[in-house]
């Protein structure tokens, strides 16, 4: 199984660092503006199309250039003083912002960022299936969130992904689970930071299709549930759009198509936890990862709201 893989890094001379940099910032070149001591530290999370990244610089009066192009990096500050401007344009770097997909320069003085790094062409992919339509043309519009709701959204998301999602490697092996977990962020993104997403129109979805469509979806559902199946790929085998199945669900489920999926995933898990023997060295931990929970503590909330009793209880009798 793969596991989420961590590194650290240490430089004390900014051509050092540089190098290290350009993962996430295609052509980065760091430099002081006046004498005085540099040091930079950098740690990795990375879970393949998902990773987070923090990095201090110690250094008074530093600068660099990069370039945005090709990646998708959304960044905060933590401490310290930090410029950033894109041609003409100045970046508030007081909440978090997307790094401009274009060249871009910065000047700091001891400063310490983190930042939420995508896998471009994977989100680029997501908002093709969420649009529906396989000429959908993604591009981000815009590198402040959209509203100071969203904006605490998205700092509820990145807390939950440091503090909870990133800190289990057992959970993170599971394919299914770093999916959901790349989904979940890269659909915060998709919903704070302006794209061309935000610019379609729901699509309305005939009465006469719909019954069959879901039948289609729920079938499709039935048979993957331990696969790390997508809304996108829920709504390819009902022959909907994205947001022609929500509309589906809605209309005769009441319910989005995650739900169904999760409820289906609860149903699985409860039953293999009927079946399972803790004397043999099963374990609710275990069980919720194989059905794609990775917090076991949100999967016995869930659990006991769905079956009215708790998962490790079931698994004693």
């Amino acid at each position: 199984m793969k596991q989420l893989v961590r590194s650290a890094f240490a430089a004390s001379d900014p051509e050092e660092a540089a190098p290290v940099l350009r993962p996430f910032f295609p052509g980065a070149k760091l430099s002081r503006t006046r004498d005085g001591d540099f040091h930079f530290d950098l740690d990795v999370v990375d879970a393949e199309v998902l990773s987070t990244i923090r990095y201090r610089f110690t250094s008074p009066n530093s600068s660099g250039i990069s370039d945005g192009t090709g990646v998708v990096t959304i960044g905060h500050l933590i401490e310290g003083k930090l410029s950033m401007s894109a041609g003409k344009t100045d970046i508030d770097t007081s909440r978090p912002f997307l790094i401009p997909p274009r060249a871009f320069q910065a000047t700091w003085d001891d400063v310490h960022l983190g930042g939420v790094n995508l896998d471009l062409r994977e989100v680029e992919r997501f908002a093709t299936q969420l649009s529906g339509s396989a000429s959908f043309a993604f591009a981000f519009t815009g590198i402040a969130p959209v509203s100071p709701v969203l904006l605490r959204f998205w700092r509820a998301t990145v807390r939950s992904l440091n503090r909870d999602l990133l800190r289990d490697d057992e959970a993170m092996a599971s394919p299914l689970v770093r999916r959901a977990v790349f989904e979940q962020v890269a659909l915060a993104a998709l919903r704070v930071f302006p794209n061309t997403l935000m610019e379609l129109r729901d699509p309305q979805v005939s009465g006469e299709a719909v019954g069959a469509a879901v039948r289609r979806a729920r079938t499709f559902i039935d048979e993957n549930l331990t696969e790390p199946i997508t809304v996108a790929d829920i709504a390819a085998a009902s022959g909907l759009s994205v947001r022609g199945l929500a509309a589906a669900f809605r209309r005769e489920l009441d319910a989005t198509p995650m739900a169904v999926l999760r409820s289906g995933r609860l149903a699985g898990a409860h039953r293999q936890l009927i079946a399972s023997d803790p004397t043999a060295g099963d374990s609710v931990a275990a069980i919720a990862r194989r059905w794609g929970f990775s917090n076991t503590g949100r999967f016995a909330v869930l659990h006991r709201a769905e079956f009215g009793t708790d998962p490790a209880s079931v698994l004693r009798c």
